[in-house]
């Protein structure tokens, strides 16, 4: 079944986040989809609004468990991947 949250994405939010949880940041994003940077700035905005998420950690966290990974919760010890 399809979380109901995620269904108020756009397909192309969807795409970013995916590509969030997979490590790319967004300049990366922008080049790989052909899109300005700005462009993906907007739509990092508009995930966090939608999902009621609080700053670009929190994204980072539940993009990574969205494209099948788990968070390293231990990485204000050892830096960010």
């Amino acid at each position: 079944m399809t979380n109901p949250v995620r269904r108020e994405l756009t397909f192309r939010e969807q795409e970013i986040l995916l590509l969030i949880g997979r490590g790319f940041n967004s300049r990366s994003i922008a080049v790989m989809l052909g899109i300005a940077y700005f462009t993906v700035r907007k739509h990092r905005s508009n995930i966090l609004v939608k999902l009621d998420l609080h700053g670009a950690g929190r994204i980072d966290c539940y993009a990574a468990v969205a494209a099948g990974g788990a968070p390293d919760l231990n990485f204000a010890q050892h830096g960010r991947p």
